[in-house]
């Protein structure tokens, strides 16, 4: 592929990686870009290039071509990894991220961190893993490496390729552009389903039935068990390792049931998750059926928000509240800024007395603020996720 486009003559020579969707990327700025458009931007890989350079400073040369480490053309974001042929700061290497400010910038001095590179090609490598680097000129480790870029990152995932940037000759000469796709990373997935309520109901029972779960996470092919091994009645299961951003539908039943009492496969909609690039991580927990919480045993006399328990907790707490009056009723939690970071409930419930499990394995540790709205009553409490 090869364009000349705003000045700028970009060719790839050899195309070793099998990626045949190349992208060409020009500003008024004189930066030019070619990456290879994969089907999904990349976190993890290493690209590599054999790059012609100029030892010294010329006129004619580009001032800075090299790798675009991982980069987000339409954003104009990204991480180079570049030769400097300038008139300062001649010959030097540079790891630099960039979204209209610069970040790491961290310059490898010839003779000093690296072999003093002659007239023409040299092989230009770097290794990231999510916003870790490591940069190779000719096979050699540059020293520091991996220099990490703590969040927010310049870009999280993008694309590899060329850069070269220049005001007046934005030509490039390079060959053998790679790159090589580590494995994707997997995470567990864990499914929690409260069954409090259907117990209270009266229509589980620990000691005489069964839970189970079924779904895309394994083509529907066959159902994982439930268990509660704490006894807390939030029913656990591994549903298997997968990639970030995939997305399945699964249902849960009692005692193997296929009519339409169940949530399978009758009982209304699939549920669905998209697995987060989070790490091991757990959905949500959810009622069974979406069933909610019911009066417990007469009518209070006052409203009252309890402490919840435990705390601190890991992953999950339950929050237990009272109220005398039909009324409608929010439960939400906020960050210490203010941020609302999660609703728990929302909806019209009768006098009673309620308990609600409320599962944070998708927030950071910290502490947070619980608030209970019933009427005119309005009750905040701290509670503390400890992971």
């Amino acid at each position: 592929a090869g364009a000349n486009t705003g000045g700028l003559n970009l060719t790839v020579v050899a195309d070793s990686a099998g990626l045949t969707n190349v992208g060409i990327y020009t500003d008024d700025a004189y930066t030019g870009l070619l990456y290879a458009e994969t089907d999904r931007r990349l976190t993890s890989y290493e690209v590599s290039a054999d790059i012609y350079i100029v030892k010294d400073q010329d006129s004619e040369e580009a001032l800075y071509k090299g790798l675009m480490i991982k980069g987000d053309p339409v954003d104009m974001e990204y991480y180079r990894f570049i030769y400097r042929n300038a008139s300062s700061s001649n010959g030097i290497l540079k790891l630099q991220g960039f979204n209209g400010s610069w970040f790491i910038s961290k310059s490898f001095y010839p003779g000093v961190d690296f072999d003093t590179l002659a007239t023409g090609f040299h092989n230009f490598k770097a290794q990231v893993i999510d916003n870790r680097f490591w940069v190779y000129i000719d096979g050699e480790l540059l020293p520091g490496c991996p220099y990490f870029h703590p969040e927010p990152a310049v870009v999280d995932a993008g694309y590899p390729g060329i850069y070269v940037y220049n005001a007046s000759n934005g030509t490039v000469a390079f060959d053998n552009f790679k790159v090589n796709v580590f494995e994707y990373p997997q995470y567990m997935v864990t499914a929690n389903v409260n069954m409090s309520y259907m117990i209270r109901r009266g229509e589980f029972v620990h000691a005489g039935n069964s839970l189970d779960i079924i779904g895309g996470f394994n083509g529907w092919a066959s159902s994982i068990a439930m268990t509660d091994s704490d006894g807390d009645s939030v029913y656990t299961a591994d549903l298997g390792e997968m990639e970030a951003e995939t997305t399945f539908e699964f249902k849960c039943r009692r005692n193997g049931a296929w009519d339409d009492t169940e949530e399978f496969p009758y009982g209304g909609a699939n549920r669905s998750y998209t697995v987060l690039d989070i790490g091991d991580q757990a959905i949500p927990t959810f009622n069974y059926s979406d069933i909610t919480e019911v009066a417990i045993d007469g009518v209070p006399e006052n409203y009252e928000l309890a402490q919840n328990y435990p705390n601190p907790f890991n992953p999950a707490t339950t929050v237990k509240f009272q109220i005398p009056n039909a009324d409608m009723v929010t439960i939400s939690i906020y960050n210490v800024t203010g941020r609302k970071v999660a609703e728990v409930m929302n909806e019209h419930l009768e006098a009673g007395y309620y308990s609600i499990n409320f599962n944070a394995s998708s927030l950071p540790s910290g502490v947070y603020l619980y608030r209970l709205t019933a009427g005119e009553y309005i009750s905040v409490k701290k509670m503390t996720l400890l992971k």
